[in-house]
C-alpha cells in the first residue's frame, strides 16, 4: 500500500491549551487567558506592542496608560485588541499579511527605566 500520512503534529492546530499566546488575526491581538495571567492584565489596562529597531524579529509588549485598549471575552478570562492596523503592521514584518500566527509570551520579564516589558516569541 502506496500511502501519505498525515500527522496532526506536521500542522499547526493554533493555540493550545496552557500556553501563554497572542494570536495576531487581520484585525486583532487576542491574549490567552495563561498570557492575561502571566502579563497580570485587566480589561481597564492597555498595552503598548515593541518592536526592537536592532533585531527586528524581536517584539515585546508591556502595560502603559497610553497604550490601546482591551477588551473582554464573553465567558472567558482571554483578552482582545482590536486594531487591524497594528495587526497588518505584524503580519506584514512576519510576511504574513493575509494569515495569522501565534506569539508566545515569555515568563521572564525585561525591567528597564521606560518600564516592564514581555519578550514575545514566534511558535514554530
Amino acid at each position: 500500500m502506496n500511502i501519505t500520512t498525515f500527522k496532526c503534529k506536521d500542522f499547526n492546530p493554533g493555540p493550545r491549551r496552557g500556553n501563554a499566546t497572542i494570536r495576531v488575526q487581520k484585525t486583532k491581538l487576542a491574549f490567552s487567558q495563561q498570557a492575561v495571567a502571566i502579563i497580570g492584565l485587566k480589561t481597564t489596562d492597555k498595552v503598548l506592542v515593541h518592536q526592537d529597531n536592532v533585531d527586528p524579529g524581536v517584539w515585546y509588549i508591556s502595560k502603559d496608560p497610553e497604550g490601546f485598549p482591551l477588551k473582554s471575552v464573553k465567558k472567558s478570562k482571554a483578552l482582545l485588541l482590536y486594531n487591524s492596523k497594528l495587526a497588518d503592521v505584524i503580519l506584514t514584518a512576519f510576511e504574513v499579511p493575509d494569515s495569522a500566527f501565534n506569539f508566545e509570551v515569555s515568563t521572564k520579564v525585561v525591567n528597564t527605566k521606560s518600564g516592564t516589558f514581555w519578550k514575545l516569541t514566534v511558535e514554530e
